[in-house]
């Protein structure tokens, strides 16, 4: 039986809640569109490792204090909402393992502060956006297990200063590997297995 996920409706009342963890549990259903009406200065919300399903609300900009937003080990669908480019403060965005779909939003790139983005295994198409490089900041980027393709682009991983690890194995990507990846000093770790580099 899963659990139910009722109880976020009565949280929308209380205007100072900063913090939100309900990870690791056995929460199902659909997500439910009051997690987008919990309070303005909502700092840190954690519901990933449940059996969660449906699609992150577009009114998820609202949350405009958020620095953290892990939904990562769900059955979440959809496509990764470009409202989540409004939350200027957001430093962690984990979405790793759901059935998230479509393009990874150029909006993104406005997240200056973002230095963690977790979107492994899921179903993302498309390009890296090149709007990404404004991202300078990021120290860990796993976009591995999805169905992204076209170049790793040049202009992009190169301007990722603080970068230590960096996953896009199991991908389509054709191409080569930029030659920009020799200025990334501090990294650590980088996979590109499974490709058609």
């Amino acid at each position: 039986m899963f659990g139910d996920l009722n109880f976020l409706n009565s949280l929308t009342n209380i205007s100072g809640l900063r913090i939100l963890s309900f990870s690791k549990n056995n929460f199902g259903g659909v997500l439910p569109n009051s997690i987008v009406n919990l309070s303005t200065q909502m700092q840190e919300l954690y519901f990933g490792g449940n059996r969660i399903y449906g699609s992150i609300p577009e009114e998820i900009g609202n949350l405009v204090k958020l620095t953290i937003f892990s939904a990562g080990e769900n059955d979440l669908t959809g496509i990764i909402p470009t409202s989540l480019g409004k939350l200027r403060s957001l430093r962690e965005i984990w979405l790793s393992r759901n059935r998230v779909s479509g393009l990874l939003p150029s909006s993104l790139g406005n997240l200056s502060l973002l230095y963690n983005l977790g979107m492994t295994h899921n179903n993302l198409e498309g390009k890296i956006p090149t709007s990404l490089r404004n991202c300078d900041n990021l120290q860990f980027l796993d976009l591995s297990g999805n169905k992204l393709s076209g170049s790793v682009p040049e202009d992009v991983i190169g301007h990722f200063n603080q970068l230590t690890a960096l996953y896009l194995e199991q991908n389509s990507f054709t191409g080569s590997i930029p030659a920009d990846v020799g200025r990334l000093k501090n990294l650590n770790e980088l996979f590109v297995s499974d490709n058609n580099l």
